[in-house]
């Protein structure tokens, strides 16, 4: 469903009361929306699927960051605030937190980023896709935009490679705190860390991916079958996919530059 065009519904209004005859049509199309939309969030009979109550979420909220409820006064409060009492909302706060907490767990940032994808992996289909959908700040340019399940892990994914990788390097000592890198893949490697809102998702897991190595970045490290590790040689077949990747992908780097 596209946020901005919610369902038909018997229970939503769309008749406007007369002391908001003499508005602008934006203004009063935006209001029949805000009824929509929390109609939506509110239903509690399963009426509605959970993605049109994701939907309807970020079209709320859509109206909101775009100063496009000005003018509304106490109705546009109100189907906010009820919006925000919801049985949906309140889950969608309760998994906020209980990922903030599954965040702080760990000593460095690669652990603490571990946690965080156990926690999600441990959750159902449904509290997934609340969590993946509730980000904020996740397109380019700051732009809070909707994730699939797959594109939240991913990027959850990518983060974990990316401090694995750097942990590396300063715990070898290659990378000193406050310096800018001059090796190469060092160079690619904290250049991503700082290019997702930039990029957005999609190119900057593509770009992670081809750094490292993988279509689809799971592990730390490289799990290889019996016959595959035949082809390499045998102290690479258990090594961190940080220090393979480096391997690898330095050379091809080095003809960029």
């Amino acid at each position: 469903m596209d946020a901005a065009t919610p369902p038909p519904s018997s229970q939503t209004t769309n008749s406007l009361p007369s002391p908001y005859a003499g508005m602008p049509d934006a203004t009063e199309e935006n209001l029949v929306k805000m009824r929509n939309y929390a109609a939506i969030m509110i239903n509690k009979d399963g009426q509605y699927s959970l993605d049109e109550q994701i939907a309807a979420r970020h079209g709320m909220r859509s109206l909101s960051t775009n100063g496009l409820l000005k003018g509304m006064g106490e109705e546009d409060t109100a189907l906010r605030q009820a919006a925000n009492r919801s049985d949906f909302m309140e889950r969608t706060r309760e998994l906020g937190q209980q990922t903030v907490a599954a965040s702080k767990r760990g000593d460095t940032g690669a652990e603490r980023l571990q946690s965080r994808l156990d926690f999600f992996d441990s959750l159902s289909a449904s509290d997934q896709k609340l969590i993946a959908n509730s980000q904020n700040n996740f397109g380019p340019n700051g732009q809070a935009a909707p994730a699939s399940v797959e594109q939240w892990r991913g990027v959850m994914e990518g983060h974990l490679m990316i401090q694995t990788a750097l942990q590396e390097a300063r715990e070898s000592g290659q990378l000193e705190s406050g310096e800018r890198p001059t090796d190469p893949y060092l160079s690619e490697v904290v250049r991503l860390a700082e290019a997702l809102q930039r990029l957005g998702p999609d190119d900057w897991l593509h770009q992670i991916r081809s750094l490292f190595g993988t279509q689809s970045p799971t592990k730390d490290r490289i799990d290889l079958s019996p016959s595959a590790k035949g082809f390499m040689p045998s102290e690479a077949a258990g090594q961190p996919i940080t220090a393979l990747a480096k391997q690898a992908i330095s050379p091809r780097i080095d003809q960029k530059v």
